[in-house]
Protein backbone atom coordinates (compact mmCIF):
# COMPACT_ATOMS: atom_id res chain seq x y z
CA UNK A 1 0.00 0.00 0.00
CA UNK A 2 1.59 3.39 -0.74
CA UNK A 3 1.63 5.27 1.76
CA UNK A 4 0.01 9.16 1.56
CA UNK A 5 2.26 11.95 3.12
CA UNK A 6 2.37 12.61 6.71
CA UNK A 7 1.49 15.87 8.60
CA UNK A 8 3.92 18.37 7.96
CA UNK A 9 4.12 22.40 9.03
CA UNK A 10 4.69 23.16 5.31
CA UNK A 11 1.45 24.19 3.87
CA UNK A 12 2.15 23.05 0.62
CA UNK A 13 2.94 19.17 1.71
CA UNK A 14 -1.02 18.96 2.90
CA UNK A 15 -1.73 19.02 -0.77
CA UNK A 16 0.28 16.13 -1.51
CA UNK A 17 -1.29 12.83 -1.51
CA UNK A 18 2.08 11.14 -1.72
CA UNK A 19 5.62 12.04 -1.24
CA UNK A 20 9.15 10.23 -0.66
CA UNK A 21 12.48 11.61 -0.77
CA UNK A 22 12.72 12.46 -4.60
CA UNK A 23 9.12 13.24 -5.48
CA UNK A 24 5.72 14.12 -4.35
CA UNK A 25 1.94 13.68 -6.00
CA UNK A 26 -0.65 16.23 -6.34
CA UNK A 27 -4.46 15.60 -7.36
CA UNK A 28 -4.38 17.87 -10.79
CA UNK A 29 -7.06 20.24 -9.37
CA UNK A 30 -4.59 21.71 -6.86
CA UNK A 31 -2.25 21.87 -9.52
CA UNK A 32 -1.68 25.17 -11.87
CA UNK A 33 -2.55 24.75 -15.32
CA UNK A 34 0.70 26.12 -16.27
CA UNK A 35 2.18 22.93 -14.75
CA UNK A 36 -0.32 20.62 -16.10
CA UNK A 37 0.05 21.89 -19.13
CA UNK A 38 3.51 21.72 -19.41
CA UNK A 39 3.23 18.05 -18.26
CA UNK A 40 1.54 17.50 -20.77
CA UNK A 41 3.57 18.58 -23.10
CA UNK A 42 7.11 17.19 -21.83
CA UNK A 43 5.36 13.93 -21.26
CA UNK A 44 4.17 12.89 -24.94
CA UNK A 45 6.96 15.41 -27.04
CA UNK A 46 9.06 12.37 -28.03
CA UNK A 47 9.23 10.40 -31.31
CA UNK A 48 6.97 7.61 -29.88
CA UNK A 49 3.71 9.66 -30.42
CA UNK A 50 4.52 11.57 -33.38
CA UNK A 51 5.79 8.65 -35.37
CA UNK A 52 1.83 7.99 -35.58
CA UNK A 53 0.87 11.38 -36.62
CA UNK A 54 -0.79 12.31 -33.22
CA UNK A 55 -0.06 15.59 -31.53
CA UNK A 56 -0.40 16.64 -27.64
CA UNK A 57 0.64 20.17 -27.76
CA UNK A 58 -2.38 22.68 -26.55
CA UNK A 59 -2.77 25.65 -25.14
CA UNK A 60 -4.05 25.94 -22.07
CA UNK A 61 -7.71 26.55 -23.73
CA UNK A 62 -7.23 23.65 -25.70
CA UNK A 63 -6.21 21.76 -23.01
CA UNK A 64 -9.22 22.57 -20.81
CA UNK A 65 -11.75 21.81 -23.92
CA UNK A 66 -9.80 18.27 -24.53
CA UNK A 67 -10.29 17.44 -20.57
CA UNK A 68 -14.10 18.48 -21.08
CA UNK A 69 -14.85 16.61 -24.39
CA UNK A 70 -13.07 13.57 -22.66
CA UNK A 71 -14.51 13.66 -19.22
CA UNK A 72 -11.57 13.82 -17.31
CA UNK A 73 -11.61 14.91 -14.09
CA UNK A 74 -9.21 17.14 -12.20
CA UNK A 75 -10.18 15.97 -9.04
CA UNK A 76 -9.42 12.47 -9.61
CA UNK A 77 -6.32 13.15 -11.73
CA UNK A 78 -2.96 13.41 -10.61
CA UNK A 79 0.61 15.31 -11.87
CA UNK A 80 3.84 14.16 -10.01
CA UNK A 81 6.59 16.89 -9.62
CA UNK A 82 10.78 16.60 -8.74
CA UNK A 83 11.18 17.65 -5.25
CA UNK A 84 14.67 19.11 -5.54
CA UNK A 85 13.04 21.13 -9.26
CA UNK A 86 9.50 21.18 -7.90
CA UNK A 87 9.42 20.81 -11.71
CA UNK A 88 6.16 18.94 -13.28
CA UNK A 89 7.66 15.27 -13.99
CA UNK A 90 4.42 13.38 -15.13
CA UNK A 91 0.58 12.86 -14.51
CA UNK A 92 -2.16 10.29 -14.91
CA UNK A 93 -5.33 12.39 -16.71
CA UNK A 94 -8.34 10.16 -15.05
CA UNK A 95 -12.69 9.92 -14.78
CA UNK A 96 -14.88 8.57 -12.62
CA UNK A 97 -18.50 7.75 -13.35
CA UNK A 98 -21.18 5.41 -12.14
CA UNK A 99 -23.16 3.37 -15.49
CA UNK A 100 -26.52 2.62 -15.27
CA UNK A 101 -26.49 -0.75 -13.37
CA UNK A 102 -24.62 0.89 -10.41
CA UNK A 103 -21.02 0.17 -11.31
CA UNK A 104 -18.58 3.03 -10.73
CA UNK A 105 -16.11 3.17 -13.51
CA UNK A 106 -12.82 5.05 -13.28
CA UNK A 107 -11.00 5.50 -16.80
CA UNK A 108 -7.10 6.39 -16.97
CA UNK A 109 -7.39 8.56 -20.28
CA UNK A 110 -3.63 8.90 -20.17
CA UNK A 111 -0.40 8.61 -18.78
CA UNK A 112 2.65 9.97 -19.10
CA UNK A 113 6.24 10.35 -17.89
CA UNK A 114 8.74 13.55 -19.53
CA UNK A 115 12.10 11.27 -20.98
CA UNK A 116 14.62 11.92 -18.40
CA UNK A 117 12.62 10.77 -15.82
CA UNK A 118 11.24 7.71 -17.23
CA UNK A 119 12.49 3.84 -16.00
CA UNK A 120 13.11 5.11 -12.38
CA UNK A 121 9.58 3.63 -11.06
CA UNK A 122 7.76 7.11 -11.16
CA UNK A 123 4.76 5.59 -13.42
CA UNK A 124 4.15 2.55 -10.45
CA UNK A 125 4.00 5.20 -7.91
CA UNK A 126 1.20 7.04 -9.77
CA UNK A 127 -0.61 4.51 -10.54
CA UNK A 128 -0.76 3.14 -6.91
CA UNK A 129 -1.93 6.84 -6.08
CA UNK A 130 -3.78 6.91 -7.97
CA UNK A 131 -5.80 3.38 -7.56
CA UNK A 132 -5.20 4.26 -3.63
CA UNK A 133 -7.98 7.22 -4.77
CA UNK A 134 -10.04 5.09 -6.88
CA UNK A 135 -10.35 2.91 -3.62
CA UNK A 136 -11.56 5.94 -2.08
CA UNK A 137 -14.19 6.99 -4.75
CA UNK A 138 -15.48 3.61 -4.19
CA UNK A 139 -14.88 2.73 -7.92
CA UNK A 140 -15.42 -1.13 -8.99
CA UNK A 141 -13.48 -1.43 -12.39
CA UNK A 142 -10.68 0.25 -13.50
CA UNK A 143 -9.85 0.66 -17.16
CA UNK A 144 -7.49 2.32 -19.62
CA UNK A 145 -6.36 1.40 -23.20
CA UNK A 146 -2.32 1.14 -24.47
CA UNK A 147 -1.41 1.26 -27.65
CA UNK A 148 -0.61 -2.37 -28.43
CA UNK A 149 3.59 -1.46 -29.59
CA UNK A 150 3.81 0.50 -26.55
CA UNK A 151 5.69 -2.64 -24.58
CA UNK A 152 7.23 -0.47 -21.90
CA UNK A 153 3.52 1.16 -20.70
CA UNK A 154 1.56 -2.15 -21.52
CA UNK A 155 4.22 -4.53 -18.98
CA UNK A 156 3.61 -1.37 -16.22
CA UNK A 157 -0.07 -1.93 -16.73
CA UNK A 158 -0.27 -5.66 -16.50
CA UNK A 159 2.26 -5.59 -13.66
CA UNK A 160 -0.13 -3.49 -11.76
CA UNK A 161 -2.85 -5.99 -12.31
CA UNK A 162 -4.23 -5.12 -15.24
CA UNK A 163 -5.57 -7.72 -17.75
CA UNK A 164 -6.52 -7.26 -21.47
CA UNK A 165 -9.60 -8.24 -22.95
CA UNK A 166 -9.03 -7.78 -26.80
CA UNK A 167 -8.52 -5.30 -29.40
CA UNK A 168 -10.25 -2.06 -30.83
CA UNK A 169 -11.39 -2.17 -34.35
CA UNK A 170 -9.80 0.84 -35.21
CA UNK A 171 -9.54 1.83 -38.78
CA UNK A 172 -9.31 5.44 -40.80
CA UNK A 173 -10.62 6.50 -44.66
CA UNK A 174 -10.46 9.76 -46.48
CA UNK A 175 -11.98 10.61 -49.34
CA UNK A 176 -15.25 10.09 -50.97
CA UNK A 177 -16.90 6.34 -51.22
CA UNK A 178 -19.03 5.67 -53.35
CA UNK A 179 -23.18 5.07 -52.67
CA UNK A 180 -23.28 2.05 -54.70
CA UNK A 181 -21.19 0.25 -52.04
CA UNK A 182 -24.06 0.49 -49.75
CA UNK A 183 -27.28 -2.29 -49.96
CA UNK A 184 -30.10 -0.50 -48.37
CA UNK A 185 -32.68 -2.81 -50.20
CA UNK A 186 -34.19 -5.79 -47.76
CA UNK A 187 -36.95 -6.99 -46.19
CA UNK A 188 -36.88 -4.38 -43.70
CA UNK A 189 -38.71 -0.34 -44.23
CA UNK A 190 -36.36 1.17 -41.75
CA UNK A 191 -36.22 4.40 -41.09
CA UNK A 192 -33.47 6.67 -39.55
CA UNK A 193 -33.50 9.21 -36.81
CA UNK A 194 -31.00 11.61 -35.07
CA UNK A 195 -31.07 11.53 -31.46
CA UNK A 196 -29.32 12.70 -28.28
CA UNK A 197 -26.16 10.73 -26.51
CA UNK A 198 -28.81 10.80 -23.69
CA UNK A 199 -31.59 8.80 -25.75
CA UNK A 200 -28.99 6.15 -26.41
CA UNK A 201 -28.44 5.54 -22.89
CA UNK A 202 -31.77 5.26 -21.86
CA UNK A 203 -32.03 2.24 -24.23
CA UNK A 204 -33.22 -1.11 -21.79
CA UNK A 205 -31.19 -3.09 -24.11
CA UNK A 206 -27.74 -0.46 -23.89
CA UNK A 207 -24.85 -2.42 -22.56
CA UNK A 208 -24.09 -2.26 -18.87
CA UNK A 209 -20.08 -1.88 -20.08
CA UNK A 210 -18.51 -0.73 -23.08
CA UNK A 211 -14.88 1.14 -22.89
CA UNK A 212 -14.81 4.83 -21.33
CA UNK A 213 -14.23 6.78 -24.85
CA UNK A 214 -17.53 4.28 -26.45
CA UNK A 215 -19.83 5.35 -24.10
CA UNK A 216 -22.41 7.81 -24.30
CA UNK A 217 -22.00 9.85 -21.80
CA UNK A 218 -18.06 10.92 -23.97
CA UNK A 219 -20.66 11.98 -26.48
CA UNK A 220 -22.97 14.80 -24.78
CA UNK A 221 -19.99 17.33 -25.99
CA UNK A 222 -19.58 16.97 -29.70
CA UNK A 223 -21.23 13.41 -30.09
CA UNK A 224 -24.07 12.99 -32.53
CA UNK A 225 -26.14 10.24 -32.77
CA UNK A 226 -28.31 8.35 -34.70
CA UNK A 227 -31.36 5.57 -34.25
CA UNK A 228 -32.62 3.00 -36.92
CA UNK A 229 -36.35 2.38 -36.51
CA UNK A 230 -38.65 -0.04 -38.10
CA UNK A 231 -41.14 1.81 -39.70
CA UNK A 232 -43.63 -0.98 -39.66
CA UNK A 233 -43.69 -1.87 -35.91
CA UNK A 234 -41.82 1.69 -35.01
CA UNK A 235 -39.36 -1.02 -32.81
CA UNK A 236 -35.38 0.80 -32.45
CA UNK A 237 -33.47 -1.88 -34.27
CA UNK A 238 -29.35 -0.04 -33.96
CA UNK A 239 -27.83 2.75 -32.79
CA UNK A 240 -25.07 4.70 -33.98
CA UNK A 241 -22.79 7.02 -31.70
CA UNK A 242 -20.20 8.84 -33.10
CA UNK A 243 -18.22 11.77 -32.24
CA UNK A 244 -17.83 14.13 -35.06
CA UNK A 245 -15.16 17.39 -35.52
CA UNK A 246 -16.50 20.80 -36.88
CA UNK A 247 -14.64 23.39 -38.77
CA UNK A 248 -14.71 27.74 -38.32
CA UNK A 249 -17.82 27.25 -41.15
CA UNK A 250 -19.34 24.47 -38.64
CA UNK A 251 -18.95 21.70 -41.91
CA UNK A 252 -17.58 18.43 -40.30
CA UNK A 253 -14.17 17.85 -40.93
CA UNK A 254 -14.02 14.31 -39.23
CA UNK A 255 -15.92 12.16 -37.53
CA UNK A 256 -15.58 8.58 -35.97
CA UNK A 257 -17.66 5.92 -35.35
CA UNK A 258 -17.45 4.72 -31.50
CA UNK A 259 -20.13 2.41 -31.06
CA UNK A 260 -23.01 0.50 -32.90
CA UNK A 261 -25.13 -1.98 -31.89
CA UNK A 262 -27.98 -4.07 -33.52
CA UNK A 263 -30.54 -5.04 -30.72
CA UNK A 264 -30.33 -8.07 -29.42
CA UNK A 265 -33.65 -8.23 -28.04
CA UNK A 266 -35.03 -9.23 -31.83
CA UNK A 267 -34.40 -12.21 -33.67
CA UNK A 268 -32.99 -10.77 -37.02
CA UNK A 269 -31.80 -12.80 -39.27
CA UNK A 270 -28.49 -12.13 -41.66
CA UNK A 271 -30.20 -10.44 -44.10
CA UNK A 272 -31.52 -7.86 -41.91
CA UNK A 273 -28.46 -8.01 -40.01
CA UNK A 274 -26.90 -6.32 -43.33
CA UNK A 275 -29.42 -4.57 -44.07
CA UNK A 276 -29.68 -2.77 -40.77
CA UNK A 277 -25.33 -2.36 -41.30
CA UNK A 278 -25.31 -0.68 -44.63
CA UNK A 279 -28.34 1.90 -43.49
CA UNK A 280 -26.03 2.88 -40.41
CA UNK A 281 -22.75 3.12 -41.68
CA UNK A 282 -24.57 4.96 -44.91
CA UNK A 283 -26.10 7.51 -42.51
CA UNK A 284 -22.87 8.07 -40.06
CA UNK A 285 -20.12 7.70 -42.76
CA UNK A 286 -21.36 10.18 -44.92
CA UNK A 287 -20.19 8.95 -48.40
CA UNK A 288 -20.25 12.09 -49.79
CA UNK A 289 -18.26 14.12 -47.86
CA UNK A 290 -13.89 14.27 -48.44
CA UNK A 291 -12.92 14.33 -44.77
CA UNK A 292 -11.15 12.23 -42.68
CA UNK A 293 -13.08 9.13 -41.40
CA UNK A 294 -12.47 6.83 -38.77
CA UNK A 295 -14.53 3.95 -36.73
CA UNK A 296 -13.43 2.94 -33.54
CA UNK A 297 -15.26 0.18 -31.97
CA UNK A 298 -14.82 -2.16 -28.83
CA UNK A 299 -13.67 -6.22 -28.56
CA UNK A 300 -16.77 -6.79 -27.21
CA UNK A 301 -19.31 -7.86 -29.85
CA UNK A 302 -16.76 -10.31 -32.20
CA UNK A 303 -19.47 -11.24 -34.52
CA UNK A 304 -20.75 -7.72 -35.30
CA UNK A 305 -17.01 -6.28 -35.58
CA UNK A 306 -16.51 -9.01 -38.07
CA UNK A 307 -18.85 -7.47 -39.91
CA UNK A 308 -18.16 -4.01 -39.47
CA UNK A 309 -14.82 -4.92 -40.58
CA UNK A 310 -14.82 -6.77 -43.46
CA UNK A 311 -17.90 -3.88 -45.18
CA UNK A 312 -15.48 -1.12 -43.65
CA UNK A 313 -12.39 -2.30 -45.85
CA UNK A 314 -14.70 -2.82 -48.90
CA UNK A 315 -15.38 0.98 -48.43
CA UNK A 316 -11.56 1.49 -48.27
CA UNK A 317 -10.87 1.94 -44.29
CA UNK A 318 -7.57 1.00 -43.58
CA UNK A 319 -6.28 -0.83 -40.24
CA UNK A 320 -5.12 1.70 -37.83
CA UNK A 321 -3.09 2.03 -34.13
CA UNK A 322 -3.38 -1.23 -32.75
CA UNK A 323 -5.71 -0.24 -29.15
CA UNK A 324 -5.48 -2.86 -26.21
CA UNK A 325 -8.30 -2.50 -23.72
CA UNK A 326 -7.59 -3.28 -20.25
CA UNK A 327 -9.59 -3.60 -16.94
CA UNK A 328 -9.24 -4.09 -13.68
CA UNK A 329 -12.07 -5.04 -10.67
CA UNK A 330 -11.17 -3.12 -7.33
CA UNK A 331 -14.00 -4.69 -5.38
CA UNK A 332 -15.11 -8.03 -7.32
CA UNK A 333 -19.19 -6.83 -6.84
CA UNK A 334 -19.53 -6.98 -10.93
CA UNK A 335 -18.46 -10.21 -13.27
CA UNK A 336 -18.03 -8.77 -16.72
CA UNK A 337 -18.03 -11.98 -18.18
CA UNK A 338 -15.20 -10.92 -20.06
Amino acid sequence: MIELSSASSNPEEKLYIYQDDEIYIKRMVDCPLSQVNQAWHEGFDDGYTKKFGVTYRFTIDQLIQRFTIETHSLEYSVVCYCKQTNRPIGFIASGVRTLKNGMVMSWNGGTAIIPEYRRKGIGKKLMRAQEQMYVEAKVDIASIEVVLQNESALNLYKEMGFADYGLFVNMNQSGAISKDLFNLAGPLKLRPRPCTPQEVGALDWYPSYVPWQTQWQSHVFGGDCIMIENQDTNEIVAYAVTKNRYDANGHVDFFSLRQTLLNPLLSLDDQQQDQILNTILFNVLKPDLTCPRNITHAPLFPALNEKIVDFAQKLGFKKFIDILCLKKSLTNKFDLGF
